[in-house]
């Protein structure tokens, strides 16, 4: 049978209503083992993405693998969402049709599984903690992988915890899915998918891995039909188990069509159904699994099986088989999805697929056989009032942590203020609000007030107060530029930290003047995201050249580490570094190490030049009036006719209202 013919005999027009998905599961590991980051997610074609994965615990409270990926370090802003998460939350901000959802369990995860779902108790605190996590992370969903729920017991437990977590989920104010993986072949669910699929949005079936290094022999791994000339243990297929669905009393509308975006290989085999070597080789972190965009390798040709609709490659030089998805088969298969009315596609993983838009990427592949018109177009949530996080509940008024000169962050404890090792907890968060300019402490709920006291040398003292937006003592500006918190009301006061005081109390004091700025009164961000330029042009950076230069109305940004004097690309991570102490010596990105002195910067609000620590009185230069080749350069004074190729804007990305 032709390609052709086997596409035309399942042509069938989508119902004009028809509102597929196309899902990826993005994973927690991904960013690391293959330097696949959120930023590379295909957001004009995805509808749901599934980050993978929390994992449940037999107190019903959930874990994830690798806190330091998944939220970002402490060190920087801890009061905004960091990590995958807070790129997500950004990301569904850019993609608004988008919707994420958490995905728990995974393969070899699920040990929690039956016993939160046993007990009354535990299904009550497993679904609080969901329901938490979703409204703090921004997320539009969950997705639960429980491999597998076995035996008449685990079964019924697992219908009624997702009732009772669906039935959770549509008390929130905003609309939260809730889908799960399950098995693509026959399984002890049976009895209940009826019943599950009045309860969830969708099934994400793992029509895939129907073969691999546990078989007898060499199979398709995610053949669409059956063959009837494979041995009976090797009759699995995308058919065989869309099918079990449906005569199980779920409708196609609630049955997604997993896909692989891996291949799996056969070493030393004749070919298929073959006997074959344990798997020696792999790029997809295990031997015997490669990622599709690898595929076909050097030395071998893609090839289809026009009766199963499966790709694969064969060398018979060394005897390697390999099968996976191709674009042949995906158009087979979103023609299977149209005719019996599926609800779309779901892939695993995305970090396997080709670039995306690309002739070779599956995700592109599926929206063009299906047609972009017909996918969900469902918004996702960009709102989470009540999230702890400032940049998930996107009201407007910002969660920060205000750090001094020397590292210490500035804390709250009964109604006073002082400056301490950073612990990063409520004591240290403050909200600020642009339009009243009140700053309030999280941990006392109360506002920052300075109100005039002739005891102090000052004339002022300065705690917290219940807050009034009509308080004049509770008036203040942040500045990002001076890196100083200035007194909106009282002329010439700004916070001031006294390094001598015992007590490591925050006071109020006569603001410095600029060209005379004083260490006590720096208070700034951990880290923050500017923008450095001159004039019009803008500092930018080639990451795959390793290049700095200034150039006009570019939109990069910069993450400026106050702790550790780092000045970093925010689309790489690399940073601004000047290895050669000399007028003239070499400014370039490189990998940033908290170590490096070459990296060390601090920028001086007073003459706007950005100086750096190891190399003292060298600044940095922009080398001529267009800046393509800037430099390091001795600091100019600033009489000098020079001064203006070393002097800088440095203007907050995130906070406009401190700029």
């Amino acid at each position: 049978m032709h390609i052709a013919a086997a596409v035309a005999s399942l042509l069938l027009a989508p119902a004009a209503a028809a509102s597929y998905r196309n899902v990826a599961y993005f994973t927690e590991w991904a960013p690391e083992m293959f330097n696949y980051n959120v930023n590379a997610l295909d957001g004009s074609r995805l509808t749901h993405i599934n980050y993978a994965f929390a994992l449940p615990e037999a107190d019903g409270s959930l874990r994830f693998t690798n806190a330091s990926a998944a939220f970002g370090s402490a060190v920087g802003d801890p009061t905004s969402l960091q990590g995958n998460f807070g790129q997500l939350i950004a990301f569904k901000r850019a993609n608004r049709q988008t919707k994420v959802s958490l995905s728990i369990g995974g393969w070899g995860n699920g040990d929690a599984f039956p016993g939160i779902a046993a007990s009354p108790s535990l299904r009550a605190t497993f679904i609080a903690n969901v329901l938490d996590v979703l409204v703090n992370l921004g997320l539009d969903g969950v997705d639960l992988d429980w491999e597998y729920p076995t035996g008449a017991t685990d079964t019924a437990n697992f219908t009624t915890l997702m009732r009772e977590l669906k039935a959770a989920l549509n008390q929130l104010s905003f609309r939260a899915e809730l889908t799960f993986a399950a098995p693509g072949f026959d399984n002890d669910l049976g009895p209940h998918l009826a019943t599950l699929c009045t309860i969830v949005d969708a099934i994400n079936l793992m029509t895939y891995d129907f073969s691999g290094s546990w078989s007898r022999v060499s199979g398709y791994s995610a053949n669409l039909y059956t063959d009837a000339k494979a041995p009976g243990d090797m009759k699995l297929s995308v058919d065989a188990a869309v099918q079990y669905y449906l005569q199980k009393g779920c409708p196609g509308t609630k049955l997604v069509m997993g896909l692989p975006l891996y291949g799996t290989s056969f070493e030393n085999t004749p070919g298929l159904y073959q006997s074959f070597a344990t798997p020696t080789v792999g790029d997809n972190g295990a031997a015997g699994s490669w990622r599709y965009k690898s595929l076909p390798l050097a030395g071998t040709t893609e090839q289809v099986d026009t009766t199963t609709m499966a790709t694969y490659s064969y060398n018979p030089s060394t005897k390697m088989l390999i099968t996976y998805d191709g674009p042949a088969t995906i158009a087979a298969k979103m023609q299977y999805v149209q005719k019996y009315k599926l609800a779309g596609a779901m892939f695993w993983d995305a970090s396997g697929d080709a670039d995306a838009g690309s002739a070779r990427s599956l995700v592109s592949a599926v929206v063009s056989n299906l047609g972009a018109g017909n996918m969900d177009s469902a918004q996702n949530t960009i709102t989470y009032p009540t999230s702890i996080y400032s940049n998930v509940r996107n009201d407007g008024r910002p969660t920060l942590q205000l750090y001094t000169s020397r590292g210490l962050a500035i804390s709250e404890w009964n109604g006073m203020l002082y400056a301490n090792t950073p612990r990063h907890n409520l004591n240290e968060r403050f909200e600020y609000d642009a339009t009243t300019y009140l700053l309030k402490s999280l941990s006392g709920n109360a506002c920052l007030d300075a109100y005039p006291d002739v005891s102090k040398a000052a004339g002022y003292a300065l705690h917290t107060w219940s807050c009034d937006a009509s308080n004049g003592n509770q008036k203040w500006k942040i500045d990002a530029q001076n890196h100083r918190l200035v007194h909106a009301t009282h002329p010439n006061l700004c916070v001031d930290v006294d390094p001598n005081d015992a007590s490591h109390g925050v006071q109020v004091w006569q603001c410095h003047a600029l060209n005379n700025l004083n260490a006590n009164q720096w208070i700034g961000l951990p880290t923050e995201r500017v923008t450095i330029a001159n004039k019009q042009r803008v500092l930018a950076g080639n990451a795959d050249a390793g290049t700095v230069a200034f150039a006009d109305s570019t939109n990069q940004h910069w993450i400026v580490d106050n702790v550790h004097q780092t000045v970093a690309l925010s689309t790489t991570g690399l940073c601004l570094d000047a290895y050669q102490g000399w007028n003239g010596g070499a400014v370039h990105l490189y990998s940033c190490s908290q170590s490096n002195t070459n990296q060390k910067w601090t920028y001086d609000s007073a003459t706007q030049q950005l100086r750096h620590v190891k190399f003292s009185g060298f600044c940095l230069d922009m080398g001529s009036a267009s800046g393509t080749n800037p430099h390091l350069w001795s600091c100019h004074a600033a009489n000098s006719p020079y001064i203006g190729l070393q002097q800088f804007t440095y203007a907050s990305v995130d906070y406009p209202f401190m700029n």
